[in-house]
């Protein structure tokens, strides 16, 4: 979405995801732009994603294991669609703490 002098086309790049994007890239589109609150039917598919630990899989691949950077990445998708307060987002939570080690650092495993 760079036009031929470099500068950066917004509206090019917002009519892009509005045509390709998923529902949960819509949405936070929207929630950026418009401060508009997330559809259910656009989290539905993502929250599908979570993990039985409360974490998200590596790549959002639904057969891989949970890691700390999807999860980290998941929340902070939660937190711009201001959803926040979904059980999901606990579950998230407590699978990151859970994973904290006794010196207070997390490691992927």
């Amino acid at each position: 979405m760079i036009d031929s002098v470099g500068m950066m086309n917004i509206q090019r790049a917002i009519d892009y995801i509005n045509s390709n994007g998923t529902p949960l890239e819509r949405a936070r589109l929207a929630a950026l732009i418009e401060a508009a609150p997330a559809p259910p039917q656009a989290l539905e598919p993502f929250l599908t994603l979570q993990n039985p630990d409360g974490g998200w899989p590596l790549y959002n691949q639904p057969t891989l294991p949970s890691t700390l950077n999807n999860t980290c990445q998941a929340l902070n998708w939660l937190a711009e669609l201001d959803a926040l307060d979904l059980p999901a987002a606990e579950r998230a939570f407590v699978f990151i703490v859970a994973r904290q080690g006794k010196r207070g650092l997390w490691r992927e495993v």
